[in-house]
């Protein structure tokens, strides 16, 4: 891994102001990851997971602390684009074709049609959908639409990406198959990603770390190294490690889970 930095927090909280007064969601997380590093995290249903992918894209703001993404400020990476995220739903635009919705974020940049159509492409052929280039977003299956998200993100060639659980409404299968094109996707892309998800076994097989969150107020209760042979495949579910790393994640998430929210 680089020396760099691709994403940090330092002393990060987040309080957000509710009806019934304030609630604390994210309590002083520190947190460094370096360029071209995978990790995901993982946690309660409501510990802050989303909170913070959001204060790294400079979508909220922290109460208290500070994030850092490629090196910057993360309101600095925002206007440099130096970070892509792809949401929960592919969030495309149903009257455009995959062509157009790809290339998007570069027409948006003022690029030239061809560049964008060549850029376009490239990511296309990427994410395994030649041929499909015409297609409308509904003429396409929900794994479809999602590469199709991720060939958008990367056509910027962002230093970072950030994943806010997208394979999480795919069926089993699906999200196997978009799991194993993701780490070939890395193997080519090497960008620092953080990968939001509930899935332990998805969390393991892509990530170099899994970060473990408590229960609201979210705070960092493990940070595990992932010692996998590489390249990732279908096989590296049966090694050892494997199931070792997923049984060590659930009992931190059990323990995550029966603890009182706040």
């Amino acid at each position: 891994m680089s020396n760099e930095i691709g994403l940090e927090a330092i002393g990060v909280s987040k309080i957000f102001d509710t009806p019934t007064g304030t609630l604390l969601a994210v309590d002083d997380v520190n947190l460094k990851v370096p360029a071209g590093e995978f990790i995901s995290v993982i946690g309660p249903s409501g510990c802050g997971k989303s909170t913070l992918l959001r204060m790294f894209a400079d979508l909220d703001s922290p109460t208290t602390g500070s994030l850092n993404v490629a090196n910057l400020p993360s309101s600095e990476a925002r206007i440099q684009r130096k970070y892509a995220f792809v949401f929960q739903a592919p969030t495309l635009l149903p009257w455009k074709s995959v062509l157009k919705n790809v290339a998007l974020p570069l027409k948006i940049m003022g690029k030239g049609k061809e560049e964008r159509e060549k850029v376009a492409k490239e990511m296309i052929h990427l994410v395994g959908l030649e041929g499909f280039e015409n297609r409308l977003p509904w003429q396409l299956s929900g794994g479809m639409q999602q590469r199709v998200s991720i060939a958008r993100a990367l056509t910027v060639r962002p230093p970072v990406l950030l994943m806010d659980e997208p394979f999480g409404a795919l069926d089993e299968i699906t999200r196997d198959r978009m799991n194993q094109e993701l780490v070939n996707l890395r193997a080519t892309q090497h960008q620092t990603v953080m990968f939001i998800t509930h899935s332990i076994s998805e969390a393991v097989f892509l990530s170099d770390r899994v970060v473990v969150m408590s229960a609201r107020p979210g705070r960092i209760i493990a940070d595990i190294e992932i010692d996998l042979p590489e390249p990732r495949t279908a096989e590296s579910r049966l090694h050892p490690n494997f199931s070792a790393h997923v049984t060590a994640i659930r009992g931190y998430l059990v323990d995550a889970y029966n603890a009182p929210q706040k």
